[in-house]
């Protein structure tokens, strides 16, 4: 059922010795606490995230993305525009340009080409100053398999991955240096689902990751628990625990911490277009 107003709200959770849940303060953090809203196409036009952003965007009849607007969510007048998108799409309706403008004032064009198959293979980012070249390149399955980044003016190599496909399940990243040089890697895992599963971070030559993330996820793909840990031994976890409406959405979030952060409870209220609310 398609979605018409999605609102969140984050607040202090107080976790009493008998292990109940009570909420605190109003947290205004912008990855938990937003309000979204939708157009009959379901396409997202209005965002607001915490006290930091707030994004308005239109669409052409192919459902394109045609501008965003970003604004201070203070500025309930939208007098102020602090970053303008512009879009451009092709027959094919792929992307094929997008201007930015800072405060009005032009920033960057980006221009975007694609393969046979419909892959991006380049996007060239043109500024007062520099040219950049983002170029990717795929396998037959349509997989990013390498991507590169270069100031095309000065001739430095920003970055460059490659990536090594194993199954289904599991690819691993291979970051090199400007020499061309590997210099780490990172296996990423994957469940039936396509869930990211496990993620290590392991310099070249060490004999263990730096970092290893690994994530369980319920049966509605949302994520349960996560466990992170680094070589040194250190070890944090958050759990999460849902409440669902009748639609098998969360309207309810707890975040549990191990340790160092405060834990949170999530609201969220959902408008369907049918007028129904979670």
């Amino acid at each position: 059922m398609k979605i018409k107003r999605d609102e969140s709200r984050c607040y202090a959770a107080v976790i009493t010795k008998d292990g109940q849940w009570q909420k605190g303060e109003e947290y205004f953090l912008e990855d938990y606490t937003e309000t979204l809203i939708y157009n009959e196409q379901g396409k997202l036009i209005d965002a607001c995230y915490g006290e930091e952003y707030h994004f308005l965007f239109t669409y052409d009849s192919h459902g394109n993305c045609l501008s965003s607007h970003l604004y201070d969510p203070e500025d309930e007048a939208l007098t102020d525009c602090w970053e303008e998108k512009q879009y451009r799409y092709n027959d094919l309706q792929q992307k094929v340009e997008c201007i930015t403008y800072e405060n009005g004032k032009w920033k960057e064009t980006v221009t975007f080409e694609y393969d046979a198959h419909g892959n991006n293979i380049s996007q060239l980012t043109r500024t007062a100053d520099y040219q950049y070249l983002f170029q990717l390149e795929y396998d037959a399955k349509g997989r990013c398999i390498d991507n590169r980044y270069t100031n095309i003016t000065t001739g430095e190599k920003i970055f460059h991955h490659s990536t090594e496909f194993h199954n289904d399940t599991e690819k691993v990243d291979t970051s090199f240096s400007e020499s061309g040089k590997p210099f780490m890697f990172t296996i990423t895992r994957f469940d039936e689902k396509g869930n990211v599963i496990y993620v290590a971070h392991q310099d070249i030559g060490d004999p263990e990751p730096y970092s290893i993330t690994e994530t369980t996820f319920d049966e509605h793909n949302n994520e349960i628990f996560e466990r992170i840990s680094n070589k040194e031994g250190e070890v944090y976890t958050r759990k999460y625990t849902y409440r669902y409406d009748a639609h098998g959405n969360w309207i309810e979030k707890r975040i549990e911490y191990s340790k160092r952060y405060t834990n949170l409870i999530v609201e969220r209220n959902i408008q369907y277009a049918n007028g129904l609310t979670s």
